[in-house]
């Protein structure tokens, strides 16, 4: 997709140099000629940022994937989506990481909505194109999301976007485990509730039936119930 739409043929040959090589660290002295050539290109700068990642460089990583963002003024899904990714592969990190996910999911829904309000006259064939291609990568989003909510115990809401992913695309190569995995979970939730609510008519005030509850139904995201 770079290379389609890059205009100087200095850089469109670097991007070819980048798609043939195989090494991170080829890759990443490539992206940092483009830097010279075109210091605003943030999407490059996204690709450093991954090759860093991939060598387990975080340090170096999260500052492509910072620059990046700031460069792009917060105002493209790209840096957003991977950086979210790159969070999220690391637990500790993994909350900061899905609110990255989220804001990238906002970008990608703004870019979407825009092409598809486009008339039959201006929906070019490139258009059309651009429309497919965003909203598969919407859907790695929606499945990213998804199982890493899921992860945090964010059962209702990781199900949620597992079932959207393969609602868009029921055939996709998608590992569709998780998607078993959260109904298991939210169903094991409602049989939890019903079991203690049952238990509570013999005793209002049993405290491990109580907090039991609290913990299915925050699972449930019924938080003020919880």
């Amino acid at each position: 997709d770079l290379m389609k739409n890059e205009e100087d043929p200095r850089i469109k040959e670097i991007y070819k140099k980048i798609d043939s090589s195989q090494d991170s660290y080829e890759r990443i002295e490539l992206c940092s000629q483009i830097n010279i050539l075109d210091p605003k290109n943030f999407l490059v700068d996204t690709v450093k940022a991954a090759e860093y990642s991939n060598l387990n460089e975080n340090e170096k990583a999260e500052e492509s994937f910072k620059t990046a963002i700031k460069k792009s003024d917060r105002n493209h899904y790209f840096p957003s989506y991977h950086y979210g990714l790159f969070l999220c592969s690391q637990k500790t990190r993994r909350v900061d990481g899905v609110k990255e996910l989220f804001h990238a999911e906002k970008l990608f829904t703004t870019v979407i909505s825009k092409l598809k309000s486009l008339s039959d006259e201006e929906l070019t064939e490139k258009k059309s194109t651009q429309i497919i291609r965003n909203i598969k990568h919407m859907n790695k989003l929606s499945y990213a999301l998804g199982c890493y909510l899921f992860s945090m115990g964010v059962v209702k809401g990781g199900l949620a976007y597992l079932e959207r992913t393969f609602s868009i695309d029921p055939d996709s190569n998608f590992d569709k485990r998780p998607l078993n995995d959260a109904r298991k979970a939210i169903k094991m939730c409602i049989d939890g509730i019903q079991e203690c609510n049952f238990e509570l008519t013999k005793d209002e005030n049993n405290v491990g039936v109580l907090f039991s509850k609290s913990n299915f139904l925050k699972k449930l995201e019924e938080y003020h119930e919880a």
